[in-house]
């Protein structure tokens, strides 16, 4: 029978290790025996690799333990003694170190770094039927895996998060964390313009590799976001290969949509670029009735709204080096969305016996096309842990909005309306900079620095139906021009320690705010200037074959939006305004 070879990636269960008999004979533990646990090949840190001890006269177990997410692992209250010691992961080649000795001389034992080989299993093909779970739990946040949730690769991010806890999504496809739309978008760990659920609503599913749920982020964080930080992890192809994906999505109402993904692998360069292009409309049919006062109103009609986003992604990682790594890469992506309400009324007084019928039609389209650049540094020192990483983002955005409503009598002259439009650029600039640096035991130190520049422009008009003249007269009175400026620079430390069981992690970031508002109309300006702290604190508990217990602490801000802080009256259609 044709032989297959089969890759076996499992992903172990949280939990630790613990052995049943401290296999001493009555002799008092005085050993300590420490180390890390790393792939051999990719140079990762292994979670949850299994470390058992065992006695080497007889192999009985001593005692055990599970790798915390440096890969470290400490055996405590080792009797003197002959030992060999086991260390397997499943997926991988389990690695025995021998002898392993404790003695009234040499109490402490430091293994180093154990390297485990990935493990090639030829076997008869064979069906399997188990499925790591979609979702797995770290000290920090929640990682939600796209590949292991089929029934939403055909949607986009907002399909996925649908099914995420603590995330809530309504029928207009706005995202809420932990109950709250004021969060925190990054993809790839940086910043975008977009408003974050129009942003979601533009990433197909299959080009995401993984969502991070961060609910409490620590001060390397950006602290704005009451409720938190949602980071889209794109897929930049295989690293080792070069192939390619093409995916097809078609469904009813002309929903559509085209995905290509594609990875070159060049030794020492990797590039990849995507394409992803779609259309999503929505159809619903509206009736009220509704009573106000002595007036009785019933409407009927038709709603449709349709998105059509497409993007371009491309970059290179480059491999300059043993130690040093560069990235680059950029995106150009336009997002279009529009919408019709066409809708028939009838409006009856109590005191009139004929009730009066008019037609209205309600449109809006956004158009909204952006690019964006990123460029990344890193140096490795001594380990994968001592590291310096540099990043340099920018993105630019021109957007355009125009909203319609109109009003028609039953032979279908115009009776009253209204346009509105909106438009201006928008651009961010991000640079962040990163040292961090493992000693002793599990401890690390990390230093860094962050800066984003933030600037728009909003200038909108509108304009009112004159039934008289038969035309749009623009209305100067509610003409807005006004420019926003911020300017945010930020340091930051954190240092986590290990001792045992108990992990923690402080941090502090300091950040100096500048922003300046311009209202260009009346030639006036509004400045803020300031110093803020944000503070953090993460702690975890192992529990003995219980698992592990986090709690912690952070101060987070609401920062408002630009056109929040507009000054004066913005109409946004005939029946919304923004002040």
């Amino acid at each position: 029978m044709k032989r297959a070879f089969l890759f076996l990636i499992l992903l172990a269960a949280t939990g630790v290790l613990t052995g049943a008999d401290p296999g001493g004979k009555g002799r008092p533990g005085i050993g300590i025996i420490t180390g890390f646990v790393y792939d051999a090949r990719e140079g990762i840190p292994l979670e949850y690799a299994s470390v058992i001890l065992y006695r080497l006269k007889d192999s009985t177990k001593v005692t055990g333990y599970a790798t915390d997410k440096s890969g470290f692992f400490i055996l405590k209250n080792v009797p003197r003694g002959k030992y060999y010691l086991e260390v397997d992961f499943i997926g991988y080649r389990k690695k025995v170190i021998s002898p392993v000795s404790i003695s009234r001389e040499k109490r402490k034992v430091d293994l180093g770094r154990i390297e485990l080989e990935p493990s090639y299993v030829m076997m008869e093909p064979v069906e399997v039927t188990g499925e790591a779970p979609p979702i797995t739990y770290k000290i920090d946040k929640k990682v939600v895996e796209v590949s292991k949730q089929p029934t939403v690769v055909s949607g986009t991010a907002i399909d996925v998060l649908e099914n995420v806890p603590s995330v809530t999504v309504d029928v207009e496809g706005n995202v809420k964390l932990r109950g709250s739309e004021n969060l925190t978008l990054l993809i790839d760990g940086r910043p975008v313009l977009l408003d974050p659920s129009q942003a979601l609503q533009q990433i197909p599913a299959n080009s995401i590799d993984r969502i991070e749920i961060i609910t409490n982020p620590s001060a390397r964080y950006d602290p704005e976001g009451i409720s938190g930080i949602i980071n889209v992890i794109l897929k930049k192809g295989a690293k080792r290969t070069s192939g390619g994906a093409l995916t097809l999505k078609g469904g009813s109402f002309g929903n559509y949509g085209l995905d290509v993904l594609y990875n070159l692998n060049l030794g020492r360069t990797n590039l990849y670029l995507s394409f992803n292009l779609g259309q999503y409309a929505h159809l619903a049919t509206l009736t009220s009735d509704r009573t106000a006062g002595a007036l009785a109103v019933s409407s009927e009609g038709d709603f449709r709204r349709k998105r059509s986003p497409w993007s371009f992604r491309t970059g290179m990682d480059l491999k300059l080096g043993r130690r040093d790594n560069l990235s680059l890469g950029g995106t150009y992506r336009v997002w279009r969305m529009g919408g019709e309400t066409a809708l028939w009324y009838e409006e009856k007084a109590d005191t009139s016996e004929e009730a009066e019928r008019y037609f209205s039609v309600d449109t809006f389209e956004l158009r909204i096309p952006a690019y964006s650049g990123f460029l990344n540094y890193q140096h490795l020192f001594g380990g994968d842990e001592h590291k310096f990483t540099g990043d340099l983002y920018y993105s630019r955005s021109d957007k355009t909005i125009e909203s319609r409503n109109l009003r028609f009598t039953e032979e279908g002259v115009t009776k009253s309306g209204q346009i509105s439009d909106k438009e201006g650029p928008s651009y961010l600039v991000s640079a962040k900079l990163n040292y961090s640096r493992p000693f002793g035991s599990g401890h690390k130190l990390e230093l860094g620095y962050q800066g984003k520049w933030r600037g728009s422009r909003e200038i909108a008009d509108v304009s009112e139906y004159d039934s008289l003249l038969g035309q749009f007269m623009v209305q100067p009175d509610f003409h807005h021009d006004s420019m926003y400026f911020r300017s945010i620079q930020a340091l930051y430390g954190l240092l986590s320690l290990e001792s045992g069981a108990f992990g923690a992690q402080l941090g502090l970031r300091g950040e100096h705010t500048y922003r300046k508002i311009e209202v260009v109309d009346r030639n006036d300006s509004f400045e803020i200037n300031r110093w803020d702290l944000f503070p953090s604190l993460h702690t975890s508990y192992r529990f003995s074959g219980l698992g592990q217990l986090y709690a912690s602490y952070s101060r987070r801000i609401w920062r408002p939006r630009s056109w929040w802080l507009e000054p004066g009256v913005t109409w946004m259609d005939a029946y919304n305004v923004r002040e």
